[in-house]
């Protein structure tokens, strides 16, 4: 139908992520394309990339949200690599890279805005939020092992977290683990963090 022709002319589709790197005294090399999405749906689109590293530099990750596996529903993916071993996963394998899953969660809102902290045993921490209103977003903790392994999705504060202003983790000196985030919830003239 002519309706369902607009919809598609102005969905936006096949947005990818890409790298490049560069020594501390050099120019940013050719940029190396990390994703292939394909999905027979509209919409398979990578967004928000984040880039992490462990404080000794021994371990590189990447994450991003994407609707590669639902035109609607968006989840959380990421990887982590040396920078030696991080290229040779290119372009990604979206399946082994999903930390997040849609059937996994009731009601199943879209998971957005990502951002990780890697400690020097290689354990990607990740903070995450859903949804994409100003006031109702949850915000979400989970992480991953070295070997793959991925935690249960934690709940760290309901209805409070903000699209417009995405949550934030660092690894503190000691080792421990400090986040941000603007909360909602209080009022809506009040933001708290």
């Amino acid at each position: 139908s002519a309706a369902s022709d607009v919809y598609k002319r102005q969905y936006i589709d096949n947005v990818e992520i890409y790298l490049a790197t560069a020594p501390p005294d050099g120019d940013f090399g050719e940029s190396v394309r990390v994703t292939e999405t394909a999905a027979s749906h509209l919409g398979d689109n990578g967004y928000m990339a984040f880039l992490t590293a462990s404080s000794d530099g021994a371990h590189i990750g990447l994450l991003w949200y994407d609707f590669s596996f639902d035109d609607d529903i968006s989840d959380i993916f990421g990887i982590v690599g040396s920078p030696a071993t991080l290229p040779t996963l290119f372009p990604v394998d979206l399946s082994a890279a999903r930390l997040t899953h849609a059937a996994d969660r009731d009601p199943a809102t879209p998971l957005v805005f990502p951002e990780g902290a890697i400690d020097d045993d290689g354990n990607l921490h990740v903070i995450f939020t859903s949804g994409f209103s100003d006031r109702s977003g949850d915000l979400f903790y989970l992480h991953r092992e070295p070997g793959g392994r991925i935690s249960t999705m934690t709940t760290l504060v309901p209805s409070a977290s903000s699209y417009f202003a995405p949550p934030h983790i660092v690894q503190g000196p000691a080792g421990d683990l400090w986040i941000s985030w603007a909360d909602r919830g209080q009022d809506a003239n009040t933001r708290v963090v």
